[in-house]
């Protein structure tokens, strides 16, 4: 039975994808002649109060092989409004080149980015975190002043969540490594090459991971 669910929401993603727009999509420019435009992690970082490689747990993130949840967390799902937005808007990015470089197809990449969502936050625009991080993809608002979207607007939130997630996808290619970043930052990520031993990045990573593979049925490579 959960073998069939699963095909039936990958061939539903699939659907999708196939009549998404041919067009190229939006890439972030984040090297500006001057540098005014580079996106870093200062600014990306949500602003989420960051552990200490002391306080972090020793225990692994996205280890090998990691199986769908026994938790039911591949079971998610928002309304069909909010559903059909997430699909529209990471179905605009299809061509995008960080899914080549992160070895992602389209479908996985629909798949990855509705699994961020969902952990951030539970597919709810109204969703607010103690730091202020607001709507789908929990923006800080300096985040989304420097995408240029609106984080209030559930669409631009959306917007801004995909390209940030697609830029790490493209600097990092790695799945993991760009999901450590959405959530860390870049610069930590690149300091502590790999995942950050922050105890809140590591279970970040983990549960998307988890979701995205209860739905692909893909294992990490």
């Amino acid at each position: 039975m959960r073998t069939l669910k699963k095909t039936s929401t990958l061939f539903s993603i699939a659907a999708l994808v196939f009549h998404a727009s041919a067009s190229n999509a939006e890439v972030i420019d984040l090297g500006g002649s001057n540098n005014s435009g580079r996106v870093t992690s200062s600014v990306l970082d949500f602003g989420k109060p960051r552990e200490t490689p002391q306080e972090a747990e020793p225990a692994a993130v996205a280890p090998a092989s990691v199986a769908p949840s026994r938790s039911g967390l591949g079971g998610r799902h928002g309304t069909p409004q909010v559903e059909r937005l997430i699909s529209t808007v990471a179905q605009e990015y299809a061509r995008h080149p960080g899914l080549r470089r992160a070895g992602i197809s389209p479908v996985e990449w629909v798949a990855l980015f509705r699994a961020n969502i969902a952990i951030e936050s539970n597919f709810r625009q109204s969703a607010r975190s103690h730091v202020g991080a607001i709507g789908l993809g929990q923006l800080m608002p300096g985040t989304a002043k420097v995408l240029g979207v609106d984080p209030h607007d559930p669409r631009e939130n959306l917007e801004g969540s995909a390209r940030y997630l697609l830029t790490q996808l493209q600097k990092f290619g790695s799945v993991k490594l760009a999901l450590a970043a959405y959530n860390a930052g870049p610069d930590a990520v690149s300091r502590y090459r790999g995942i950050p031993p922050y105890r809140e990045t590591q279970g970040h990573v983990r549960k998307v991971l988890e979701v995205y593979f209860a739905t692909t049925g893909k294992e990490s490579t």
